[in-house]
């Protein structure tokens, strides 16, 4: 399995006018970058969220490894797979 890295920081969304959204990262320096530029809100709620959904996989990768069958172990997995999905959407 090959390691991604991605722009680090907080993204956020941008609203440059009718059908134009910009994500950004911002980084704890205070500078940023463009991460993309889409038409629709919700192309830009999904570039957003990539980040969250990319921690909440690899975490339900490795704890499902880990935790096999530990039934409450599981329950925190599937919320976590939740709540990136719905951050997501």
């Amino acid at each position: 399995m090959t390691t991604a890295t991605q722009t680090p920081g907080e993204w956020g969304i941008v609203n440059y006018g009718p059908n134009r959204f910009e994500v950004q990262a911002t980084f704890p320096d205070g500078g940023g970058t463009r991460v993309a530029i889409v038409d629709r809100i919700e192309d830009a709620q999904l570039f957003k969220a990539a980040p969250a959904l990319l921690a909440a996989l690899e975490a339900l990768r490795a704890d499902l490894l880990r935790y096999p069958n530990d039934d409450a172990r599981r329950e925190a997995i599937i919320n976590a797979a939740d709540a990136a999905i719905e951050q997501a959407r």
